[in-house]
């Protein structure tokens, strides 16, 4: 069985043609071979025919229709055996066109959904078997709160596997993840063992332990979430969990004892899931055991289980659980925190004060665990993002996938940094009064002398603030009276240049203000 790829056609063609080529060669086709014994018959017939040519030279034009048709018969043969071959390469065609579409399809629905189709599971599950009983445990479940804000969330340190990876991939409902690199630290595929011995996370300052990073973060509080990938089966006994469970939880105590430390019950899964081997049997059993520990240890517990599970089954509730039945989905993840924030545990704040300086967090690197603990067979994708979604996105119970907040979708990238084109604030425009009077280069008007009968040495009349019209070269009025002597007239007209002065005070500061007010534009 031969793979051929669909994107694009003319190599899609080509790689067809060529299976069909060598299927024919393989089959090695030939024409069909007159027999010696056939020969011989023709050889009789030729004889017989000669003879009777000979016999009546009528019968020659019957010997020569005898051989157009010995002729024919064989084009006849030829063009048999030429059907015979198409009709044998058009089924060849549609076969691989039958298995092509068969391929492209299954690709396609596995591009969809990568993960296997869940397949219901043998567990004989009983929901009340192993339910945690709240009054028992007084003092260590966390109580139902007021709504303690997301400042509560940002001030918490998150530590677990591939559900709490899933915390940065998933956004909420302010298009903003669940949590940031400051404050959480996730690993697909972890299990509790890997906690104080296995370095996760890379600072500026090198690669760390959770245990190292809670004394370099320094959290007021931290919620743990760890236990999936410890899982086996059916069985109810977690004394081996609890002992290699309480080890690592008191080595981040000792490591930062400041901090509050509270445990996370181990989330459900779906009665349909790709890991059969994952049973709420165990699940229960285990999570009872750790809300015992924390008792023991004065720790404390959140039984966040019980607004994840559907109330009559048992199991996760619908939409909770991503389409593997383990990883908590979009709305799953929105369940859990509004549950973080109405069991809050708030208590002063004894962190030795200043806090040290933080080294740049860079992050989790991908591909810590290359093999899946559930099912000890390589990862086929990252675990923490099933939806396919990619980088930068998130997916809702659809399996639609959107972008986060600040990212763009690319057909070819996938979700890229947007760009934003327009500066992200506006500046704010200043008011600047208009001119109402545009001076023009030049008066338009030059003052009108009142000539007396003897001219005087100055205008009589002095010149309007706001010249009407268009100046003469000369004055428009001819003296009435000949002067006895001539006339010595000492002032003219003055016509400003076009670069000269404005006609009054008022224009000047109407083109300052206009000069101002490009300056700010």
């Amino acid at each position: 069985m031969q793979k051929v790829p669909a994107d694009n056609k003319w190599y899609m063609r080509y790689v067809v043609r060529e299976i069909i080529l060598s299927v024919l060669e393989d089959m090695d086709l030939k024409y069909p071979v007159v027999t010696e014994e056939r020969k011989h018959d023709f050889e009789e017939l030729k004889a017989s025919l000669e003879k009777e040519i000979a016999e009546n030279k009528y019968d020659l034009l019957r010997f020569y229709f005898f051989c157009n048709r010995i002729v024919e018969m064989k084009k006849q043969r030829k063009r048999k055996l030429n059907v015979q071959a198409l009709v044998l390469l058009g089924l060849l065609c549609v076969c691989l066109l039958l298995l092509t579409v068969g391929i492209v399809s299954c690709n396609m629905n596995h591009s969809k959904n990568p993960e296997v189709t869940p397949t219901p599971t043998t567990d004989t599950y009983k929901p009340d078997e192993n339910k945690i009983n709240d009054t028992e445990y007084e003092g260590t479940i966390l109580k139902k709160t007021d709504d303690a804000g997301k400042d509560y969330i940002n001030s918490t340190l998150f530590l677990g596997d591939s559900n709490t990876a899933r915390f940065l991939t998933f956004t909420d409902s302010d298009k903003k993840t669940f949590t940031t690199k400051e404050n959480s630290i996730g690993v697909v595929g972890m299990g509790i063992d890997a906690i104080s011995t296995m370095p996760v996370i890379d600072f500026s300052t090198g690669r760390f332990t959770m245990v190292d990073a809670v004394k370099i973060l320094q959290p007021q509080r931290i919620i743990i979430t760890f236990g999936t990938n410890n899982l086996s089966g059916k069985s109810t006994d977690a004394t081996n969990f609890i002992e290699r469970y309480t080890k690592q939880l008191k080595a981040i105590e000792e490591a930062y004892p400041y901090a509050d430390l509270i445990v996370n019950a181990i989330p459900p899964v779906s009665e349909k899931r790709d890991y059969p081997n994952v049973t709420m049997t165990q699940i229960d059993a285990y999570n009872k055991a750790i809300v015992k520990m924390c008792e023991e240890n004065d720790w404390k517990f959140l039984n966040s289980s019980e607004v994840l599970k559907d109330a009559k089954t048992g199991y996760a509730a619908s939409g909770i659980m991503d389409h593997d039945g383990l990883h908590l989905s979009k709305k799953g993840l929105t369940t859990l925190f509004q549950y973080f924030r109405e069991h809050s545990y708030i208590t002063e704040d004894d962190r030795p004060k200043p806090l040290n300086a933080i080294p740049t967090i860079i992050g989790v690197p991908s591909g810590l665990f290359t093999v899946n603990p559930l099912t000890n067979k390589d990862f086929t994708q990252d675990e923490a993002t099933s939806t396919s979604c990619g980088e930068n996105a998130w997916g809702d119970d659809s399996g639609g996938c959107y972008c986060n907040k600040g990212y763009t979708g690319d057909p070819y990238a996938g979700c890229v940094v947007e760009e934003n084109e327009e500066p992200t604030s506006s500046p704010e425009a200043t008011s600047t009064p208009t001119p109402t009077i545009v001076p023009t280069v030049a008066p338009t008007a030059a003052p009108t002398p009142v000539v007396t009968s003897v001219p005087t040495t100055a205008p009589t009349v002095a010149p309007t603030p706001i010249a009407t019209s268009v100046p003469t070269i000369v004055p428009t009025i001819e003296p009435t009276a000949t002067p006895v002597s001539e006339p010595v007239i000492t002032a003219t007209p003055t016509i400003v240049p076009e670069t000269g002065e404005m006609p009054d005070s008022t224009n000047t500061e109407d083109i300052n203000q206009e000069e101002d007010s490009n300056a700010n534009e």
